[in-house]
């Protein structure tokens, strides 16, 4: 009787450590389950296109560097028609006269007179400075920087600006170049067939010539 009870009292023990392991197992099996379930889930989400991203940006970025250029020109060119006077000892400036060729920059009088050309060069006649006809420029032969003592170094080609006193500018194409008696004043004719023309006029040594340089607008 006694070794009947050692023998149920051992499959006893058996089957509890095989319920022990089976509880194991199905406790792992769950803990596994339960963590697979609260895996974050994976969203997948339309990007734009990376490489147009950049794109687009380094447009805007060329757009506001273009428009902070043209900005910063408008500043300055206002700071130059502020600086370009009205008159000089009494006579009105029409505007201002550039000659890359012989590095002349000088500011135009609005008449001509003994008085005014000892100042500046000066408006001869024809039209308002850039508009359409032959606006006709005299100034002295003196080579002080002012003056057009280094006209009769000009070229067929070069150019002449004109900048009114509202900052527009026009450029010019020297297309002839003549030596007149002073009576000759066909140069001054204003037949221009509707263009914009500039003709420049100095004494030769002596003052017995002119030195006549006539130029057409440039067109792009």
């Amino acid at each position: 009787m006694k070794i009947k009870c050692i023998i149920v009292n051992k499959y006893k023990n058996i089957i509890t450590i095989a319920y022990i392991i089976l509880l194991f197992i199905s406790t792992i099996l769950i803990l596994q389950i339960n963590y697979k379930n609260s895996e974050p889930q994976i969203i997948k989400i339309s990007l734009p296109k990376v490489t147009q991203s950049v794109k687009t940006a380094k447009d805007e970025i060329e757009s506001l560097t273009k428009t902070e250029i043209i900005n910063q020109t408008r500043v300055n060119n206002l700071k130059e028609y502020q600086n370009m006077p009205e008159s000089i000892d009494g006579h009105k400036v029409v505007g201002k006269l550039e000659i890359p060729k012989i590095e002349l920059t000088t500011y135009i009088l609005g008449y001509t007179s003994k008085e005014s050309l000892n100042k500046s060069v000066t408006k001869l006649t024809g039209p308002e400075i850039n508009n359409e006809g032959n606006f006709c420029i005299t100034g002295h032969n003196y080579n002080n920087g002012r003056m057009f003592g280094k006209l009769k170094q000009l070229e067929i080609g070069d150019k002449i600006i004109l900048t009114d006193t509202y900052d527009r500018s026009v450029t010019y194409t020297v297309n002839t170049i003549d030596t007149v008696t002073p009576k000759e004043v066909e140069v001054l004719s204003q037949n221009t067939l509707g263009e914009r023309e500039v003709t420049l006029i100095t004494c030769t040594t002596g003052a017995l010539k002119r030195i006549v340089v006539r130029a057409i607008e440039e067109y792009d």
